[in-house]
């Protein structure tokens, strides 16, 4: 072990630091020379001087010296190394002298600055396992001396007080760079230094900055282990009426391999940073009941490009400081928490990558409605939280498993009876990669009595193969206005299955009130003739897209696209809300696929929300279209000798919503365009309005509106449409359902062929006995009034 005790002045400390060097150069040659030995370094700054008292009535106090630098930087080869560094306190400020009948009181010297601190080490090795530890830690900030007293009535009054000093700012950065078999474990920390006290009203320092830093490279096969860590200082007391507290220091840390040719087959990064807290006002309640808490440190974390050769397992957490808490006065905001991760994980194929921010805790306030001051106690804000990933992958096996999760919270305002707003909060991910990809946002607006906080989530996922994306969003409740709203993305991309689910809830306000909420999802998958299309139990080919948002007057938009180049077809299916909805929660879901199994008619589940459904499948298997086609004589009569080129299903329900399917398809020219439609859904003794229209290539085919239930059955009841001769080899087809009012759904075939023939009418009492069978039917199965989730036919 080598250890340094720095104390005395800053010359004596470049003396100690190059006495330290000069001890550390037979340990470093022995190292060269193959005979390595564990390299211990302990340095502790020296302290800065305190400033002297005044020595006659009235004087100044001197004021307190900042503490010198403590730096420490070394090399090294050996196989376990730690350096540890710890700043000077900074020296406290003179008492002012007391005055007499014709001198005031003399001032209060300053609070010095704790010292700065630099602990860098870095180590090179052939052969491990190799273990590196550096510690910064700055130095604290001096106390502020006390004003001197006036000598009485009549005479001039006291002295001044002075500010306390700053805590000092650390920075700590482990290098680490290996070859072969060595395997590493590497850990820089680094805390900012607490700031000194204030006197007489003064403000109290500010706590020190903490930055750490790890980095490594190597292209060894053993594990990697890379930890960085850094706190803020927290912000000096306020012990003075009226005085503001420190706010705490802001902490930044960042981790990472050197460059993305390392080659470590097994790369495991765990970052914090957690901003200082501000400091309190509330020590002594009687002395200082209006004093301002501290604003708590913002925190940042980042990692840059990284590359793992089969494993990459990386987390970070960025935690803003906590505001200072007071009795009646101002309590600190919460700090800021900001989480950035920018990577490629290279041919690794098991990846899981997760950021989150977390925003400060407002500071406390006791509050006091009778109090004739104009702060009466007020809690501090909670701090915003910021999360933003982007990883992008590129492995060749299809079993890869490429997940990102990105997650916001935002700080939580001071406790007291008159509650700030609460934080806002943004999540965004977006992961690129081959196998299964998964993305996931989730941010969460916080409550606060004065407002709540927005709530803002986006994922994005795109994969070779499967893409998951899931957005969630929250927006803060709030006491006396509205609860914020929340907005979620979600969007997929894939070869074989995508599925994107967005999902807005607004935070809940006065009487129930809140913001409009807006979820939209987007599922793509494009297929290419000769994908590989590997077996996943239980999980079709197709894209499928879920949007909820959870308030009245919200949007939602959900969109499934599946394009099939080998077989010359695609689907769009579109389902959401025109306008925003006044009574209910809105929902929507889409689904497609081409050449897969169509899907089941939709039937309602428990759950009453207004919703609006689209699912098509294009070229679907004819065992799945087979229940649909016998479900109707005219229907079976007329596809008896047709193709049938798409089949689907539509729904909505409870308010104005829209569902539509875009079809392109192969077709035989000359062939008529047949529209079976089935299976309708409806609440019996309940007339529902919603119209129908259908195009070809922008061309009307047909529009029909409908605004009773014995209209609608003279069309959606088993019957085919003849929609004419398309003379072309390619359909463009859009079929568009909107609902009005009420509840409907129904499922249909799209086919081509000849002309269909008339069927005979059944007798009047078999229309009558199936007219109640199907009532008596549909009565029981009308418990609710959600739309159920896609379900293919054929028992997949």
């Amino acid at each position: 072990m080598v250890s340094v005790q720095g104390t005395r002045s800053q010359s004596h400390s470049r003396y100690s630091r190059l006495r330290t060097g000069l001890r550390l150069i037979p340990l470093l040659c022995a190292a060269w020379a193959g005979n390595a030995a564990a390299i211990d370094l302990i340095y502790q700054g020296p302290p800065g001087g305190s400033g002297l008292a005044g020595a006659v009535p009235g004087a100044a106090g001197g004021n307190g010296l900042t503490a010198p630098p403590a730096q420490q930087t070394a090399f090294s080869v050996d196989f376990t190394n730690s350096l540890t560094v710890t700043g000077g306190r900074g020296g406290d400020g003179g008492n002012g002298a007391a005055g007499n009948a014709s001198v005031m009181g003399g001032n209060a010297g300053l609070g010095g600055d704790g010292a700065a601190t630099l602990a860098d080490m870095s180590t090179t090795l052939s052969a491990g396992p190799a273990v590196l530890t550096v510690v910064g830690t700055g130095g604290r900030g001096g106390n502020a001396g006390l004003p001197g007293a006036g000598a009485g009535a009549g005479a001039p009054p006291g002295g001044l007080g002075a500010v306390g000093g700053k805590g000092g700012a650390a920075v700590a950065n482990a290098t680490v760079s290996t070859a072969g078999s060595a395997g590493v474990q590497a850990a820089a920390t680094a805390t900012g230094g607490e700031g000194g006290l204030g006197s007489a009203g003064f403000a109290s320092g500010d706590g020190g900055a903490a930055t750490s830093n790890t980095r490594a490279g190597g292209s060894g096969s053993a594990p990697m282990l890379l930890a960085s860590s850094a706190t803020g200082g927290a912000g000096g007391a306020a012990t003075y009426e009226g005085a503001h507290a420190g706010a705490g220091g802001a902490a930044s840390a960042t981790n990472g391999l050197s460059g993305t040719g390392s080659g470590v087959l097994d790369l495991t990064m765990v970052t914090t940073a957690t901003g200082g807290r501000g400091g309190d006002a509330n020590l002594d309640f009687t002395a200082v009941p209006h004093g301002y808490g501290g604003d708590g440190g913002a925190a940042s974390v980042s990692h840059s490009a990284a590359y793992a050769g089969d494993f990459l397992n990386l987390s970070q957490t960025a935690t803003g400081g906590a505001g200072g808490g007071t009795s009646f006065g101002l309590g600190g905001r919460g700090g800021d928490a900001a989480s950035t991760i920018s990577l490629s994980s290279g041919t690794a194929w098991l990846v899981d990558v997760a950021g989150s921010a977390i925003g400060g805790q407002g500071g406390s306030s006791a509050g006091n409605p009778f109090d004739p001051g104009t702060e009466a106690g007020t809690p501090g804000s909670g701090g915003n939280a910021n999360s933003q990933l982007w990883l992008s992958a590129s492995p060749g096996s299809w079993n890869a498993q490429i997940t990102g999760t990105s997650t916001a919270i935002a700080g939580k305002p001071g406790d007291g009876l008159f509650a700030q707003s609460g934080g806002t909060a943004d999540a965004v991910s977006t992961v690129y990669g081959g196998g299964r990809v998964t993305s996931v946002a989730d941010a969460t607006g916080q409550y606060g009595a004065g407002g709540g906080g927005y709530g803002n989530a986006q994922a994005i996922a795109g994969s070779n193969y499967i893409a998951v994306a899931r957005a969630n969003a929250a927006g803060g409740g709030a006491f006396y206005t509205s609860g914020a709203g929340a907005s979620a993305t979600a969007v997929a991309s894939a070869s074989y299955y995508a599925s994107a689910d967005a999902v807005a809830n607004s935070g809940s306000g006065r009487v129930g009130a809140m913001e409009a909420a807006w979820a939209s999802a987007q599922a793509i998958v494009t297929r290419i003739a000769g994908d590989p299309s590997p077996a996943v139990p239980g999980q079709p080919s197709e894209a499928r897209a879920h949007a909820l948002a959870s308030a009245m007057g919200s949007t939602v938009e959900a969109r499934s696209t599946y394009t099939d180049y080998g077989r010359g077809a695609a689907v769009t299916t579109r389902a959401g809300n025109g306008q925003p909805t006044a009574l209910y929660i809105p929902e929507a879901g889409t689904a497609a696929n081409v050449g897969g199994a169509a899907y089941a008619p939709w039937a309602p589940q428990d759950e009453v929300r207004s919703a609006v459904y689209s699912y098509a499948s294009a070229l679907p298997t004819a065992a799945s279209v087979a229940p649909l086609i016998a479900s109707s004589a005219e229907v079976a009569a007329a596809f008896a000798n047709a193709d049938t080129l798409a089949a689907g299903t539509m729904a909505a329900a409870f308010f104005p919503m829209t569902a539509s399917a875009e079809l392109s398809l192969p077709f035989a020219s000359g062939e008529h365009l047949l529209l079976g439609l089935v299976r309708p859904f409806f609440s019996p003794g309940f007339d529902s309005g919603f119209s129908l229209s259908v195009a070809n290539g922008g061309v009307s085919l047909y529009s029909g509106s409908f605004t009773t239930l014995a209209e609608a059955a003279a069309v959606f009841n088993g019957h085919v449409l003849d929609l004419g001769v398309i003379n072309a080899n390619t359909l463009n087809l859009l079929l568009t359902f909107t609902l009005d009012s009420g509840i409907y759904g129904f499922s249909y075939l799209v086919g081509q062929g000849g002309a269909p023939t008339a069927v005979p009418e059944p007798g009047s009492w078999m229309l009558l006995m199936l007219g109640l069978a199907l009532l008596a039917w549909r009565a029981g199965a009308f418990k609710g009034a959600r739309l159920g989730p896609a379900r293919r036919l054929g028992g997949v």
